[in-house]
């Protein structure tokens, strides 16, 4: 194990002097270019997608047989008003709906054990998510699966719109538009605009081009045959709804993405919580990359196969290595910045000087892609905000907005470094 760890470190610390190397090679804009130029060209493409994509969702031919499953670990804060929203949903037949009590140390059970119309059934051992979720899938004997998680509040009509892309029967799954529930502090607040845009633009853009590689826990409807078709959920997988969809599609079943009705769900509240989330989220797909390597660059997977998910690791890439040379660049600068903040603390002293040493992006030739891709991502936003009900930015959002477009993709991309860290390094993959 301590060599699996060493070489990973080995590996880790050769990207790094790679990315510091090739600031130090290249003009440093050359870099922040060609990155940006590679997310104008897939937002190019993924806009003129959406151009061309129906937004409408199909009319129902039919209402097929339904079960609703909701994983539940400790879920004692959120499950009933879960379970409230979920059996308050709008569908033309009766459906069942099967809680997974996964060995719950809290209140859930207590809590949900006179509730009348579901079936509980309860873990005696914790088995995981993916685990319990084939567990239920076993004896489900209805068309459709739906998966909800306990701490997600669906619209009355999130089966209703779902349901009508299930008339082509290609389509193994629909996915729908989720949105933080719980917006109270800056970091959740900045988290609502980029679920607007992660579940919005690029979720629809990706699924009418044929390329949905995730099928959010949330909230998704499932054909059940197709689950059966890829024998369920991996157990040992940390984000199981990434695996499932590429299985899915690996084997033939579309996914579909509906942005006209939206499901709200639980996002993290402190920057601890949610970098452990991200560094999972990106953990798994580094994961789910080396075990799907056969859909990189394969064209027999269409656009999914040629461009998305190739261009996905490679956008990312590219952004871990414009972190490292942004720190490399201003290494000088930032140590002089956490001096003079030192001596504010320490002497009351105070000036603007500190920032004449940082040149972040070598300004006059960077910042004509640097104004562009901030106008592309304000334009992907207003978009997106316009599927949730035609809703637009509110002026008491515009410092969330702003942090968003500007800073927080220094975030996402030091949770990527990190989760690419640990996975060279073996770390042990927790939920």
């Amino acid at each position: 194990m301590w060599l699996r760890s060493a070489a990973g470190v080995l590996v880790f610390i050769a990207f790094v002097a790679l990315s510091a190397a090739a600031f130090t090679y290249f003009e440093p804009y050359i870099m922040f270019s060609i990155s940006s130029a590679l997310f104008i060209t897939q937002a190019a493409i993924f806009l003129m997608a959406l151009e061309d994509a129906d937004l409408k969702d199909p009319k129902p031919k039919r209402y097929p047989s339904l079960t609703i499953m909701v994983p539940a670990y400790n879920a004692g804060e959120t499950i009933v008003e879960s379970i409230k929203k979920i059996k308050a949903m709008e569908y033309p037949r009766k459906f069942k709906i099967i809680v997974m009590d996964d060995a719950s140390t809290d209140d859930t059970y207590d809590k949900i054990k006179d509730i009348p119309g579901i079936k509980i059934i309860r873990n005696k051992k914790n088995r995981g998510k993916a685990a319990s979720q084939n567990q239920v899938l076993k004896i489900v004997d209805t068309e459709l699966v739906a998966n909800i998680d306990s701490d997600t509040f669906p619209r009355k009509d999130a089966l209703m719109k779902t349901v009508g892309h299930f008339n082509d029967p290609k389509v193994g799954a629909v996915t729908v538009l989720i949105l933080p529930t719980n917006t109270k502090n800056w970091l959740q607040k900045v988290q609502l605009f980029e679920y607007y845009n992660a579940f919005g633009f690029w979720h629809k853009s990706i699924s009418s081009l044929g390329g949905m590689y995730v099928t959010p826990g949330p909230m998704t409807v499932y054909k059940t045959q197709a689950l059966k078709d890829v024998d369920g959920f991996d157990p040992g997988n940390i984000t199981e709804d990434m695996e499932v969809a590429l299985h899915m599609q690996k084997v033939g079943w579309d996914i579909k993405c509906s942005v006209n009705t939206k499901v709200l769900t639980e996002v993290p509240d402190t920057l601890k919580s949610y970098f452990r989330q991200r560094i999972r989220w990106y953990r798994g797909k580094f994961l789910n990359g080396v075990k799907y390597k056969g859909l990189l660059f394969n064209p027999r997977h269409g656009n999914l196969g040629l461009f998305i998910y190739p261009m996905s690791f490679i956008v990312e890439i590219l952004s871990m290595t414009v972190l490292i040379g942004i720190l490399t660049i201003n290494a000088d600068g930032f140590f002089r910045a956490v001096r003079h903040f030192i001596g504010v603390v320490t002497h009351n002293a105070f000036s603007l000087e500190f920032l004449f040493n940082l040149d972040p992006l070598s300004w006059p030739p960077y910042l004509v892609f640097l104004v562009l891709t901030l106008l592309i991502w304000g334009y992907l936003l207003y978009t997106s905000m316009g599927f949730d009900s035609n809703r637009r930015p509110r002026l008491g959002e515009l410092p969330y907005i702003l942090f968003y477009l500007t800073f927080y993709s220094f975030f996402i991309t030091f949770a990527y470094v990190m989760s690419f860290f640990h996975e060279l390094k073996g770390s042990e993959r927790v939920w």
